[in-house]
């Protein structure tokens, strides 16, 4: 679901202001150009502060304190639609600490600044989105968290809106993703890892692994892989502890390992885990078909008990309403 911050300007709250680009400004214009006619208040420009209520031609109302005409203190203004808010303002502008209510059913609860959601503050996000931390002219920006209506979760630097810098991201299978973002995409170096203490090391351009990727499994065992653009080249190297390596994809490593029962039952887990994490890349590069064959891959190398089995059948049933990615 699309989920985005929604803003709401207001329109002009006195007869001799209008707004431009969110803000308002003072101009000396003739009512018939103004974008918002007033038809009734009971403070007008002449009175240095008052209480009372502005009622606006398209039916908008605002409530609360005035200086000189001009809503400045606290107040509450109301739009047609049922949308709100209220909380401080100054000269106009929404300033200071304030609640917007929104007709989709967001709400913002936090700091204003000349009319911008600006500084620390919560938005809960129709969709079921919650993000808490701070803001800078309408977007997130700074650091804060934002708790997905999934379960998922990503805590850290923003910019324009965006990930960027430091972040942990949450899935919702318990894995986080530890590394950094630009724009809103993985990129640099970062470490996926997971409560059983499976880890995957890479590094990320763009959202896709670039280079060398390894699985570092939890009895001393590494998978070696090459990527590029997100997808694995050449042949990847299986590295057991004691030295021995092997290599091949998950299915060559099977059938080299069919004549020894013993170590095949000793690595089928691991295989399985490989494939799993595989999935979890090729799902996030929108490589819905190769992250559907990984799945089941998993699926069948990972021993019973594993609490992945839980998970796979919820990634994939995320996948049928993906369209593959065209090539």
């Amino acid at each position: 679901m699309l989920c985005m911050l929604v803003h709401f300007i207001l329109p002009a709250l006195a007869a001799n202001i209008v707004y431009n680009s969110d803000k308002i400004i003072v101009v000396k214009k003739t009512n018939e150009l103004l974008t918002c006619q007033l038809i009734n208040a009971e403070c007008d420009e002449s009175i240095e502060y008052c209480e009372g209520r502005a009622v606006f031609e398209n039916g908008e109302i605002y409530e609360g304190e005035f200086e000189y005409g001009i809503p400045h203190g606290r107040g509450t203004y109301t739009w047609t639609d049922g949308s709100k808010y209220k909380g401080e303002f100054t000269y106009g502008l929404r300033d200071g600490w304030g609640t917007q209510e929104l007709e989709d059913g967001s709400t913002y609860e936090g700091n204003w600044k000349n009319g911008y959601m600006e500084g620390k503050g919560n938005y809960s996000f129709s969709c079921g989105h919650e993000y808490s931390g701070t803001f800078d002219k309408d977007k997130m920006h700074g650091t804060g968290t934002i708790e997905y209506e999934n379960g998922e979760s990503y805590g850290g630097e923003w910019k324009n809106g965006l990930a960027h810098g430091e972040g942990t991201h949450i899935y919702i299978d318990g894995s986080r993703f530890i590394g950094t973002y630009k724009k809103g995409s993985r990129h640099g170096e970062g470490i996926l890892a997971w409560e059983t203490g499976e880890v995957f090391t890479a590094v990320w351009k763009k959202n896709k692994i670039e280079n060398e990727a390894t699985v570092r499994f939890t009895n001393g065992d590494q998978y070696v892989f090459e990527f590029n653009k997100g997808i694995p080249t050449g042949e990847p190297v299986y590295k057991m502890k004691d030295g021995t390596e092997m290599r091949g994809d998950v299915e060559t490593l099977e059938i080299l390992l069919m004549k020894d029962n013993d170590l095949m039952a000793d690595l089928e887990p691991n295989l399985g885990f490989a494939s799993y994490s595989l999935a979890l890349e090729f799902k996030q590069i929108k490589e819905y078909d190769l992250a559907a064959d990984n799945f089941k891959l998993a699926q069948s190398y990972l021993p019973n008990d594993s609490n992945l089995n839980e998970v796979i059948p919820h990634q994939l049933a995320s996948l049928e309403d993906k369209q593959p990615q065209n090539k």
